[in-house]
């Protein structure tokens, strides 16, 4: 018989499953069939009791007692036994027993709990699940006591997903993104890719690849392509091998652009091992070698600059990968003090940052400063591996230095030992480095500037990137009349150069490509008449390039076609004795040519071939030059529309340029892509997260930019 339970629960389609129509819960079924789960929850949460027995269908016999006039309980019926309960705070629920209810509870049991559709419940766990992994969210969170009570302010009877169905749901949400995205990277030509190494809290080494490319439409789109969990140590023949999997894995292979990346040497040896990763080099951490080796931020003047304490300042990121930090930290502490001008930076630097480590370490000075600034924050701390916090601990100090001259007044005045006197007066800025101070964060600013600009990921940034870069020359050509500013601007404008201009591993020219490919930049006075001629050159040799693959490409196919047809025409004899000929043909040749002796249909054919191939580059550069020359006319009459717009309209008439251009203007300037993802895998494995597994972390980093 059907038990009488199945009355206030819906039972799957697969049949594992129960949905409790009081409260939408959703109970897994035994395999034996019992309904003792089923019970337990009406006993438990709804308090409805009753037994196995009395959860029967009403036609079952009742239960017989045997007695004396009838042993075998035939004709007698046991009679239930319940204890008397006033009939305003009695239940009734179909064959359940009676449940006393409190008065307290009788005006909420009288509210009758909405039901939830199936289709209804579905929808709101996929959302659920959505935010969950859009947000960073445990898998848990919507089954925590504050969510739940939330739920039901909300929506009555709704309990969220539990943790294993948001567990089974991300990954079949994998598996389908997967498929999609493959078969949204058959489209375009050409694909751009950034790529960097992370090790996270438990010293375990990810890397993440994004790609970038521009659809039919030339709007660049970006997306997380993998996330990669290494095993092992990351060598540059691991990341080499990791990359070409990822590439085979999308195939991407024949459309692999440029990939842009830090200077960290594993990577950039494993660029050399793979030859499809024509590299680019970030400009962020160009700008920041730039920065630190120009200004002097970590030359220390004695060994007791690195801290208040005698102990170093320098703290790597979590974030960071432990090689590069190493490597750059190393490279920063063996610059040598080389000028007055540098001594003067150096020694107003090492001031701040013992100031903002004194009020870190110190209870006393951290509460004086926070009560005379009135701010509940303190000043910030550099590290060597990010130049902006240099330039962020500079603008904090200078704006709040009354507050922070003012603290160290009062805490000289409250001091008991000359030792902390003299400590704390070491610290005082003179004059003198103040302006030097103020010199350097305005100096410094358009750095931070430029820096902004190039990293932002709405926008296309390898056409700005010349630009930039051209600005902060011409800035930093600039004379001042201040000692200070001149010797800054000196020597910040070598290192652009030796890094960007004149570097041999730099690719100044593609940026410089890029640029002239954006209509509304190519009218800009940035390119000068060189640059313009480097350029056309450059894209000259490219179109020209493409113009005879295409060509080439066209006469092997028409030859084969032609000499299919002929074959097909002549007769089985007539065939027979043409291929004997030129089998015959074949060995004379072969045999003249052994012997050193030259045929004349051999020198005709040499000059025949050499004709033809001068013919067809001629043709092509001729073909190049037109496009070059239609395409500045374009660019000077269209420099209002927008990038993609202009090449959307003119794609037919520049087909070469319009796919270069889905190259040079798709290519991310820095890895900020990657950064940002690192900056995400570190909230989603935080501390109160640590149970997350690697897979998991894997798919979750993978699925967060694929819902927009």
């Amino acid at each position: 018989m059907k038990s009488r339970v199945w009355k206030y629960f819906e039972q799957s389609a697969d049949k594992k499953n129960a949905m409790c129509k009081e409260c939408n819960a959703h109970l897994k079924l035994q395999k034996d069939g019992s309904t003792k789960a089923l019970l337990n929850h009406l006993r438990n949460q709804h308090k409805l009791l009753c037994s196995e027995s009395e959860s029967r269908s009403s036609t079952s016999a009742p239960a017989q007692v045997p007695t004396a006039n009838d042993p075998e309980g035939s004709s007698t019926v046991r009679e239930q036994s319940t204890v008397p309960v006033p009939l305003k705070q009695m239940r009734i629920t179909g064959s359940f027993a009676p449940v006393a209810v409190s008065p307290t509870s009788q005006a909420s049991s009288s509210k009758v709990k909405p039901s939830l559709s199936s289709a209804l419940v579905s929808r709101l766990d996929e959302a659920a699940i959505k935010a969950i992994i859009q947000d960073g969210r445990s898998f848990g969170d919507f089954r925590k006591k504050g969510m739940q009570g939330f739920l039901q302010a909300i929506l009555p009877g709704y309990m969220g997903p539990r943790r294993q169905k948001v567990t089974d749901r991300v990954d079949s949400l994998f598996e389908e993104k997967v498929a999609m995205l493959k078969v949204r990277l058959e489209a375009p030509t050409v694909v751009n890719f950034t790529t960097d190494l992370w090790t996270d809290r438990t010293n375990m080494a990810y890397m993440i690849i994004t790609c970038h490319f521009a659809n039919e439409s030339f709007q660049v789109e970006s997306t997380t392509l993998d996330f990669i969990h290494f095993t092992e140590r990351h060598t540059a023949e691991a990341i080499a091998h990791a990359f070409v999997q990822c590439l085979q894995k999308y195939g991407l292979y024949d459309k692999f652009g440029k990939c842009t990346t830090d200077q960290g040497s594993n990577i950039v040896r494993a660029g050399k091992i793979c030859d499809r990763m024509q590299r680019l080099s970030c400009l962020g951490h160009i700008l920041h070698l730039v920065v630190c080796h120009g200004s002097g931020l970590w030359e220390a003047t004695d060994s007791s600059a690195d801290g208040v304490n005698g102990d170093s300042s320098t703290e790597c990121n979590e974030s960071e990968d432990e090689d590069d930090c190493t490597e750059w930290a190393e490279e920063f502490r063996t610059l040598p003090l080389s000028s007055e001008g540098t001594k003067k930076i150096a020694s107003a630097i090492t001031k701040i940052r013992r100031t903002a480590k004194l009020f870190r370490r110190s209870t006393r000075a951290a509460d004086a400063f926070r009560r005379d600034a009135e701010a509940d924050t303190l000043l910030p701390l550099d590290v060597k591996t990010r130049w902006s916090s240099t330039y962020s601990m500079l603008r904090v100090y200078l704006q709040r230095y009354p507050d922070v001259d003012r603290t160290l007044c009062q805490l000289i005045q409250d001091a008991t030992s000359d030792a902390e006197i003299k400590q704390l007066r070491s610290v005082f800025l003179r004059q003198e480095e103040k302006e030097v101070a103020g010199t350097l964060l305005a100096i410094l600013r358009q750095f931070a500037d430029a820096t902004e600009m190039l990293s932002g990921q709405n926008y296309p940034t390898a056409n700005i990137a010349y630009i930039v870069l051209y600005g902060l020359r011409q800035f930093l050509s600039a004379e001042d009349v201040n000692d200070t500013d001149r010797f800054l601007r000196r020597r910040l404008l070598e290192q652009l150069n030796k890094y960007t201009f004149e570097s041999t591993t730099f690719n100044i020219l593609f940026y410089k490509t890029a640029a002239f490919l954006d209509n509304t930049i190519i009218a800009s006075p940035h390119l000068n008449l060189g640059d313009m001629l480097d350029v056309q050159n450059h894209l000259k040799n490219e179109v020209a390039w493409s113009i005879e693959q295409e060509t080439e490409g066209s006469a092997i196919q028409e030859a084969t076609s032609n000499s299919g047809a002929g074959a097909s025409s002549t007769d089985e004899d007539d065939c027979s004795s043409t291929v004997s000929a030129v089998n015959e043909g074949s060995k004379f040749l072969k045999f003249c040519q052994s012997s050193g002796i030259t045929t004349r249909e051999s020198n005709f054919n040499a000059i025949r071939s050499s004709a033809r191939g001068d013919t067809t580059k001629k043709e092509a550069r001729r073909k190049a030059a037109d496009q070059l020359s239609l395409y500045r006319s374009l660019a000077q009459q269209s420099f209002r529309l927008s990038t993609s717009d202009f090449w959307s309209q003119n794609s037919a008439n520049l087909p070469e340029l319009a796919e270069l251009a889905k190259l040079y203007l798709s290519a991310p300037a820095t890895s900020v892509p990657s950064e940002c993802a690192f900056s995400a895998a570190g909230f989603l494995k935080r501390k109160e997260r640590c149970s997350l597994s690697s897979a998991s972390l894997e798919k979750l980093m993978f699925l967060r930019d694929k819902f927009d």
